[in-house]
């Protein structure tokens, strides 16, 4: 059945209401409402337009504007894709220890340095998770294999590192008195120092320094042989260069240092003299160990 209003009274009150409207000229109500909207202030809102506003807006813009917009976004997108392809995201140094979520996963660590070779297999994640250059490297490289230039000895330090977190060297056994220790252990701290600089692994490079530190603390003994080395492999301003002359200058007679090392690389005694300009007393020569850290 249709439905029948049966209030027949209720669609003339309606229109009695809205004949009581208090503005009656239609000039009137313009006017209050132009006088309404001027007195909002709209500065927060600068980017929001009527809809009308935006389509006379958008009417009113030159083909020349058009254009200029056209030509800025190109730039901006060609920009954008120059930067994609050139920029290699780069991964940062985690904390705490590799979890072994995927430890199916290995890589080849290889020490290439004229006849002395050695290929380290290792699990993925944990080259990955302690340096960001390997991280960086295998995430965008298809192979499984990183090649280092340097010695199998320091390769191997490395690999100890990585799974323990330590250096174990035989001058710091606890049955050193009995072990004859090779001169190769202290170029391999060297040489694993400056692995560590290229992988981006200060926390090994801090190590390496106090191992050092501790050797001749324990042993009282300057890993002279090694200078050589480690001027050929690192720069001027280097922590380790730092470090050997400090450690040198300590371990040695003052009126005795250039007699006995000839041989001494020519920046080493650059660097030497400079250090002993500020190093005039005795009681100069002791250092902290802490200013040779990253």
């Amino acid at each position: 059945m249709p439905y029948h209003d049966e209030s027949p009274g209720t669609l003339s009150e309606a229109e009695d209401m809205s004949m009581k409207l208090e503005y009656e000229d239609e000039e009137e109500i313009e006017k209050v409402i132009e006088k309404n909207f001027r007195s909002i202030d709209c500065r927060s809102y600068s980017n929001l337009d009527s809809d009308e506003d935006t389509h006379e807006d958008t009417e009113e813009a030159t083909d020349e504007d058009i254009d200029a917009d056209s030509d800025e976004d190109g730039e901006d997108d060609a920009q954008s894709d120059q930067s994609s392809e050139s920029e290699i995201p780069k991964q940062e140094q985690k904390k705490g220890r590799p979890t072994f979520a995927h430890p199916e996963l290995m890589v080849d660590l290889i020490a290439k340095m004229e006849d002395d070779n050695i290929t380290l297999t290792v699990h993925k994640e944990v080259v990955c998770h302690y340096s960001p250059v390997l991280a960086t490297f295998f995430a965008n490289n298809p192979t499984k294999s990183y090649t280092f230039n340097s010695t199998k000895r320091a390769l191997k330090l490395l690999v100890q590192w990585l799974y323990s977190q330590n250096l174990f060297v035989d001058r710091l056994h606890e049955d050193r008195v009995w072990l004859w220790c090779p001169g190769d252990e202290d170029l391999a701290l060297i040489e694993l120092w400056v692995m560590a600089e290229g992988l981006e692994i200060p926390n090994l490079q801090n190590l390496v320094i106090k191992v050092i530190d501790d050797i001749y603390q324990v042993c009282h003994y300057f890993p002279g042989g090694c200078i050589g080395s480690a001027y050929e492999a690192t720069s001027r301003g280097s922590k380790l260069r730092e470090y050997l002359v400090a450690l040198y200058v300590k371990s040695s007679w003052l009126d005795c240092i250039i007699e006995e090392d000839e041989e001494l690389p020519q920046e080493f005694l650059i660097e030497l003299a400079q250090y002993l300009s500020n190093k005039l007393h005795d009681d100069q020569k002791a250092y902290d160990i802490s200013e040779f850290m990253n």
